[in-house]
């Protein structure tokens, strides 16, 4: 009668290596020949994944202005305009508004960010759409500053040297590693009371200024992805040698406990030990020295190959829109076509990798 091959797959321990803005998550699977028996894999691991850096583009929605000496000369007309880049504009075109006379500031708040609890803020830049009349007389920044904790804080950017243009312009303030020359929480910026002051100061007699909008752009890294994955424990039937042999499916579910989408690929390695290495197919398909990984999700069919040499989607956009939302997914092995080998032990890795699109 045949000789059977038991293949046990014993305890995975997991390595975490962080690599640019991935987490590349290492499930260890350790196959023992002992003769007859059964094939068992072990999952028992948190995974942490490193997305990458976001950006966020709002407009204000509560602007006001304000008097606070020295920006007390001059009130601006429908100042509400700078929440939108629509061409409509807050401005100032009285008579009375000459040099060296400073406009009141653009108190603008209500940002509306939500950035992930325990990011890391790594800049903020400032756009402004503006421009002055040349026919009747020009102006120039006089203060372009952050609001923080609803107070005006932190570096001054604004050009007091030269001239608004005499066409519609964005001017760009601060930058994507530019705190201001503050210490930022994610609290903070997504507080309604996080914003921006704009004031302008006359360079001519009769100036005329204009304001289309003020934004903000937050560079910001989201807090590692937590993902984990179950059942521990995974448990095949027995391998018959010189014979190819296909597993029944395995069924785990993948967690993803974060703020924020992800994406899931896997990949695997060559089985190492004893004489022979096994090789990982690229397209699963077994042969004398080469097994093969397919996995799939729960409802769709089950061919996406897990190759060596890239990784393949094996969840995508898996959001927590509610608490512990996740995915079921099942995996299939697929011994070599023939091998000689026994009481030995062989191993090789699966490799989820987790990234925020």
């Amino acid at each position: 009668m045949p000789r059977k091959l038991a293949i046990r797959l014993g305890s995975v321990g997991i390595a975490i290596r962080l690599i640019t803005a991935l987490l590349v998550i290492f499930i260890p699977a350790r196959l023992n020949v002992t003769g007859e028996g059964r094939l068992s894999l072990t999952f028992d691991y948190k995974v942490y994944a490193s997305p990458a850096t976001q950006t966020k583009y709002p407009n204000p929605t509560d602007i006001v202005t304000v008097e606070e000496d020295p920006y007390s000369n001059n009130n601006w007309t429908t100042p509400e305009n700078v929440g939108a880049d629509d061409a409509a504009y807050a401005s100032i075109t009285t008579p009375t508004f000459d040099s060296p006379d400073y406009s009141y500031i653009i108190k603008a708040l209500g940002f509306g960010f939500t950035i992930p609890a325990n990011s890391t803020i790594n800049g903020i830049t400032v756009e402004v759409e503006r421009y002055a009349d040349a026919a009747e007389g020009l102006g120039k920044d006089a203060l372009v500053q952050l609001y923080q904790a609803g107070a005006r804080q932190g570096s001054n950017y604004a050009d007091t040297v030269n001239d608004w243009d005499t066409a519609p312009t964005i001017k760009s303030y601060g930058g994507a590693t530019d705190l201001w020359g503050l210490t930022w929480t994610v609290d903070q910026i997504n507080a309604a009371d996080f914003g921006v002051a704009l004031a302008a100061q006359a360079t001519t007699i009769n100036a005329d200024i204009y304001v289309d909008f003020v934004r903000i752009t937050v560079d910001y890294t989201p807090p590692p992805a937590d993902i984990s994955n179950t059942p521990n424990n995974w448990n095949l039937g027995t391998v018959i040698a010189d014979s190819f042999y296909e597993t029944e499916l395995n069924n785990f579910t993948v967690t993803n406990n974060s703020a924020y989408p992800v994406t899931i690929t896997i990949s695997g390695d060559n089985m190492t030990g004893g004489d022979t290495p096994w090789i990982l197919s690229d397209t699963a398909t077994p042969g004398p020295d080469t097994y093969g990984l397919i996995a799939g999700l729960e409802g769709g069919s089950y061919n996406i190959t897990v190759p060596q040499s890239f990784a393949n989607t094996l969840v995508g956009n898996l959001s927590n829109v509610s608490p512990d939302n996740s995915q079921k997914w099942g995996l299939q092995f697929w011994a070599p076509t023939s091998f000689d080998e026994y009481g030995v032990s062989k191993s090789a890795n699966v490799t989820l990798t987790a990234t925020q699109p």
